[in-house]
């Protein structure tokens, strides 16, 4: 019994501001989202002459060019909470091969924090433990170091056209 007048002060609360938010206020208007409107978006047409632009051929060279010398980068830091407990952290992110002695550059925030273990998977799926050389803390740069078993798969220098 005692719901009955909530419910219906619930419901004249609702008509009451959905009335007063419409600026419209025709019947027909209230009565709109039930129609039958058509469609809601239409697709643009397709260039059939779009290329691509410089830049953008640009970065589709680089990629395909430096690819193979992107690594992903796990690591594991140490951090202290509100209360000074050490709790460790994952941190995940990717890195670019610099030269063939196993110098890698990455996000500092990636392996940011006390004695950090990072490890790094190139992209074959060899895997191997690096240690951090140094952090660019402005630039959000950080250098690793890996001692490769191997040649590394590095990317064909070319000299770069600017225009």
């Amino acid at each position: 019994m005692r719901i009955r007048p909530i419910l219906l002060a619930v419901v004249l609360t609702a008509a009451f501001i959905y009335l007063t938010s419409e600026a419209n206020w025709s019947v027909r208007h209230m009565f709109r989202p039930f129609e039958n409107t058509g469609r809601l978006w239409s697709s643009p047409e397709v260039a059939r002459t779009a290329t691509f632009g410089a830049d953008e051929q640009n970065n589709i060279d680089i990629y395909k060019t430096a690819n193979s010398a992107t690594v992903n980068i796990s690591s594991i830091v140490y951090r202290r909470d509100w209360f000074q407990q050490v709790y460790p952290e994952r941190g995940q992110g990717s890195g670019f091969l610099v030269n063939d002695q196993g110098l890698i550059v990455t996000n500092r925030h990636v392996v940011s924090g006390r004695a950090p273990e990072i490890q790094v998977t190139l992209a074959d799926k060899s895997q191997y433990k690096a240690t951090l050389l140094g952090t660019d803390d402005y630039n959000d740069l950080a250098l690793l170091r890996i001692k490769p078993k191997g040649k590394l798969p590095l990317p064909e220098v070319r000299a770069i056209r600017t225009t």
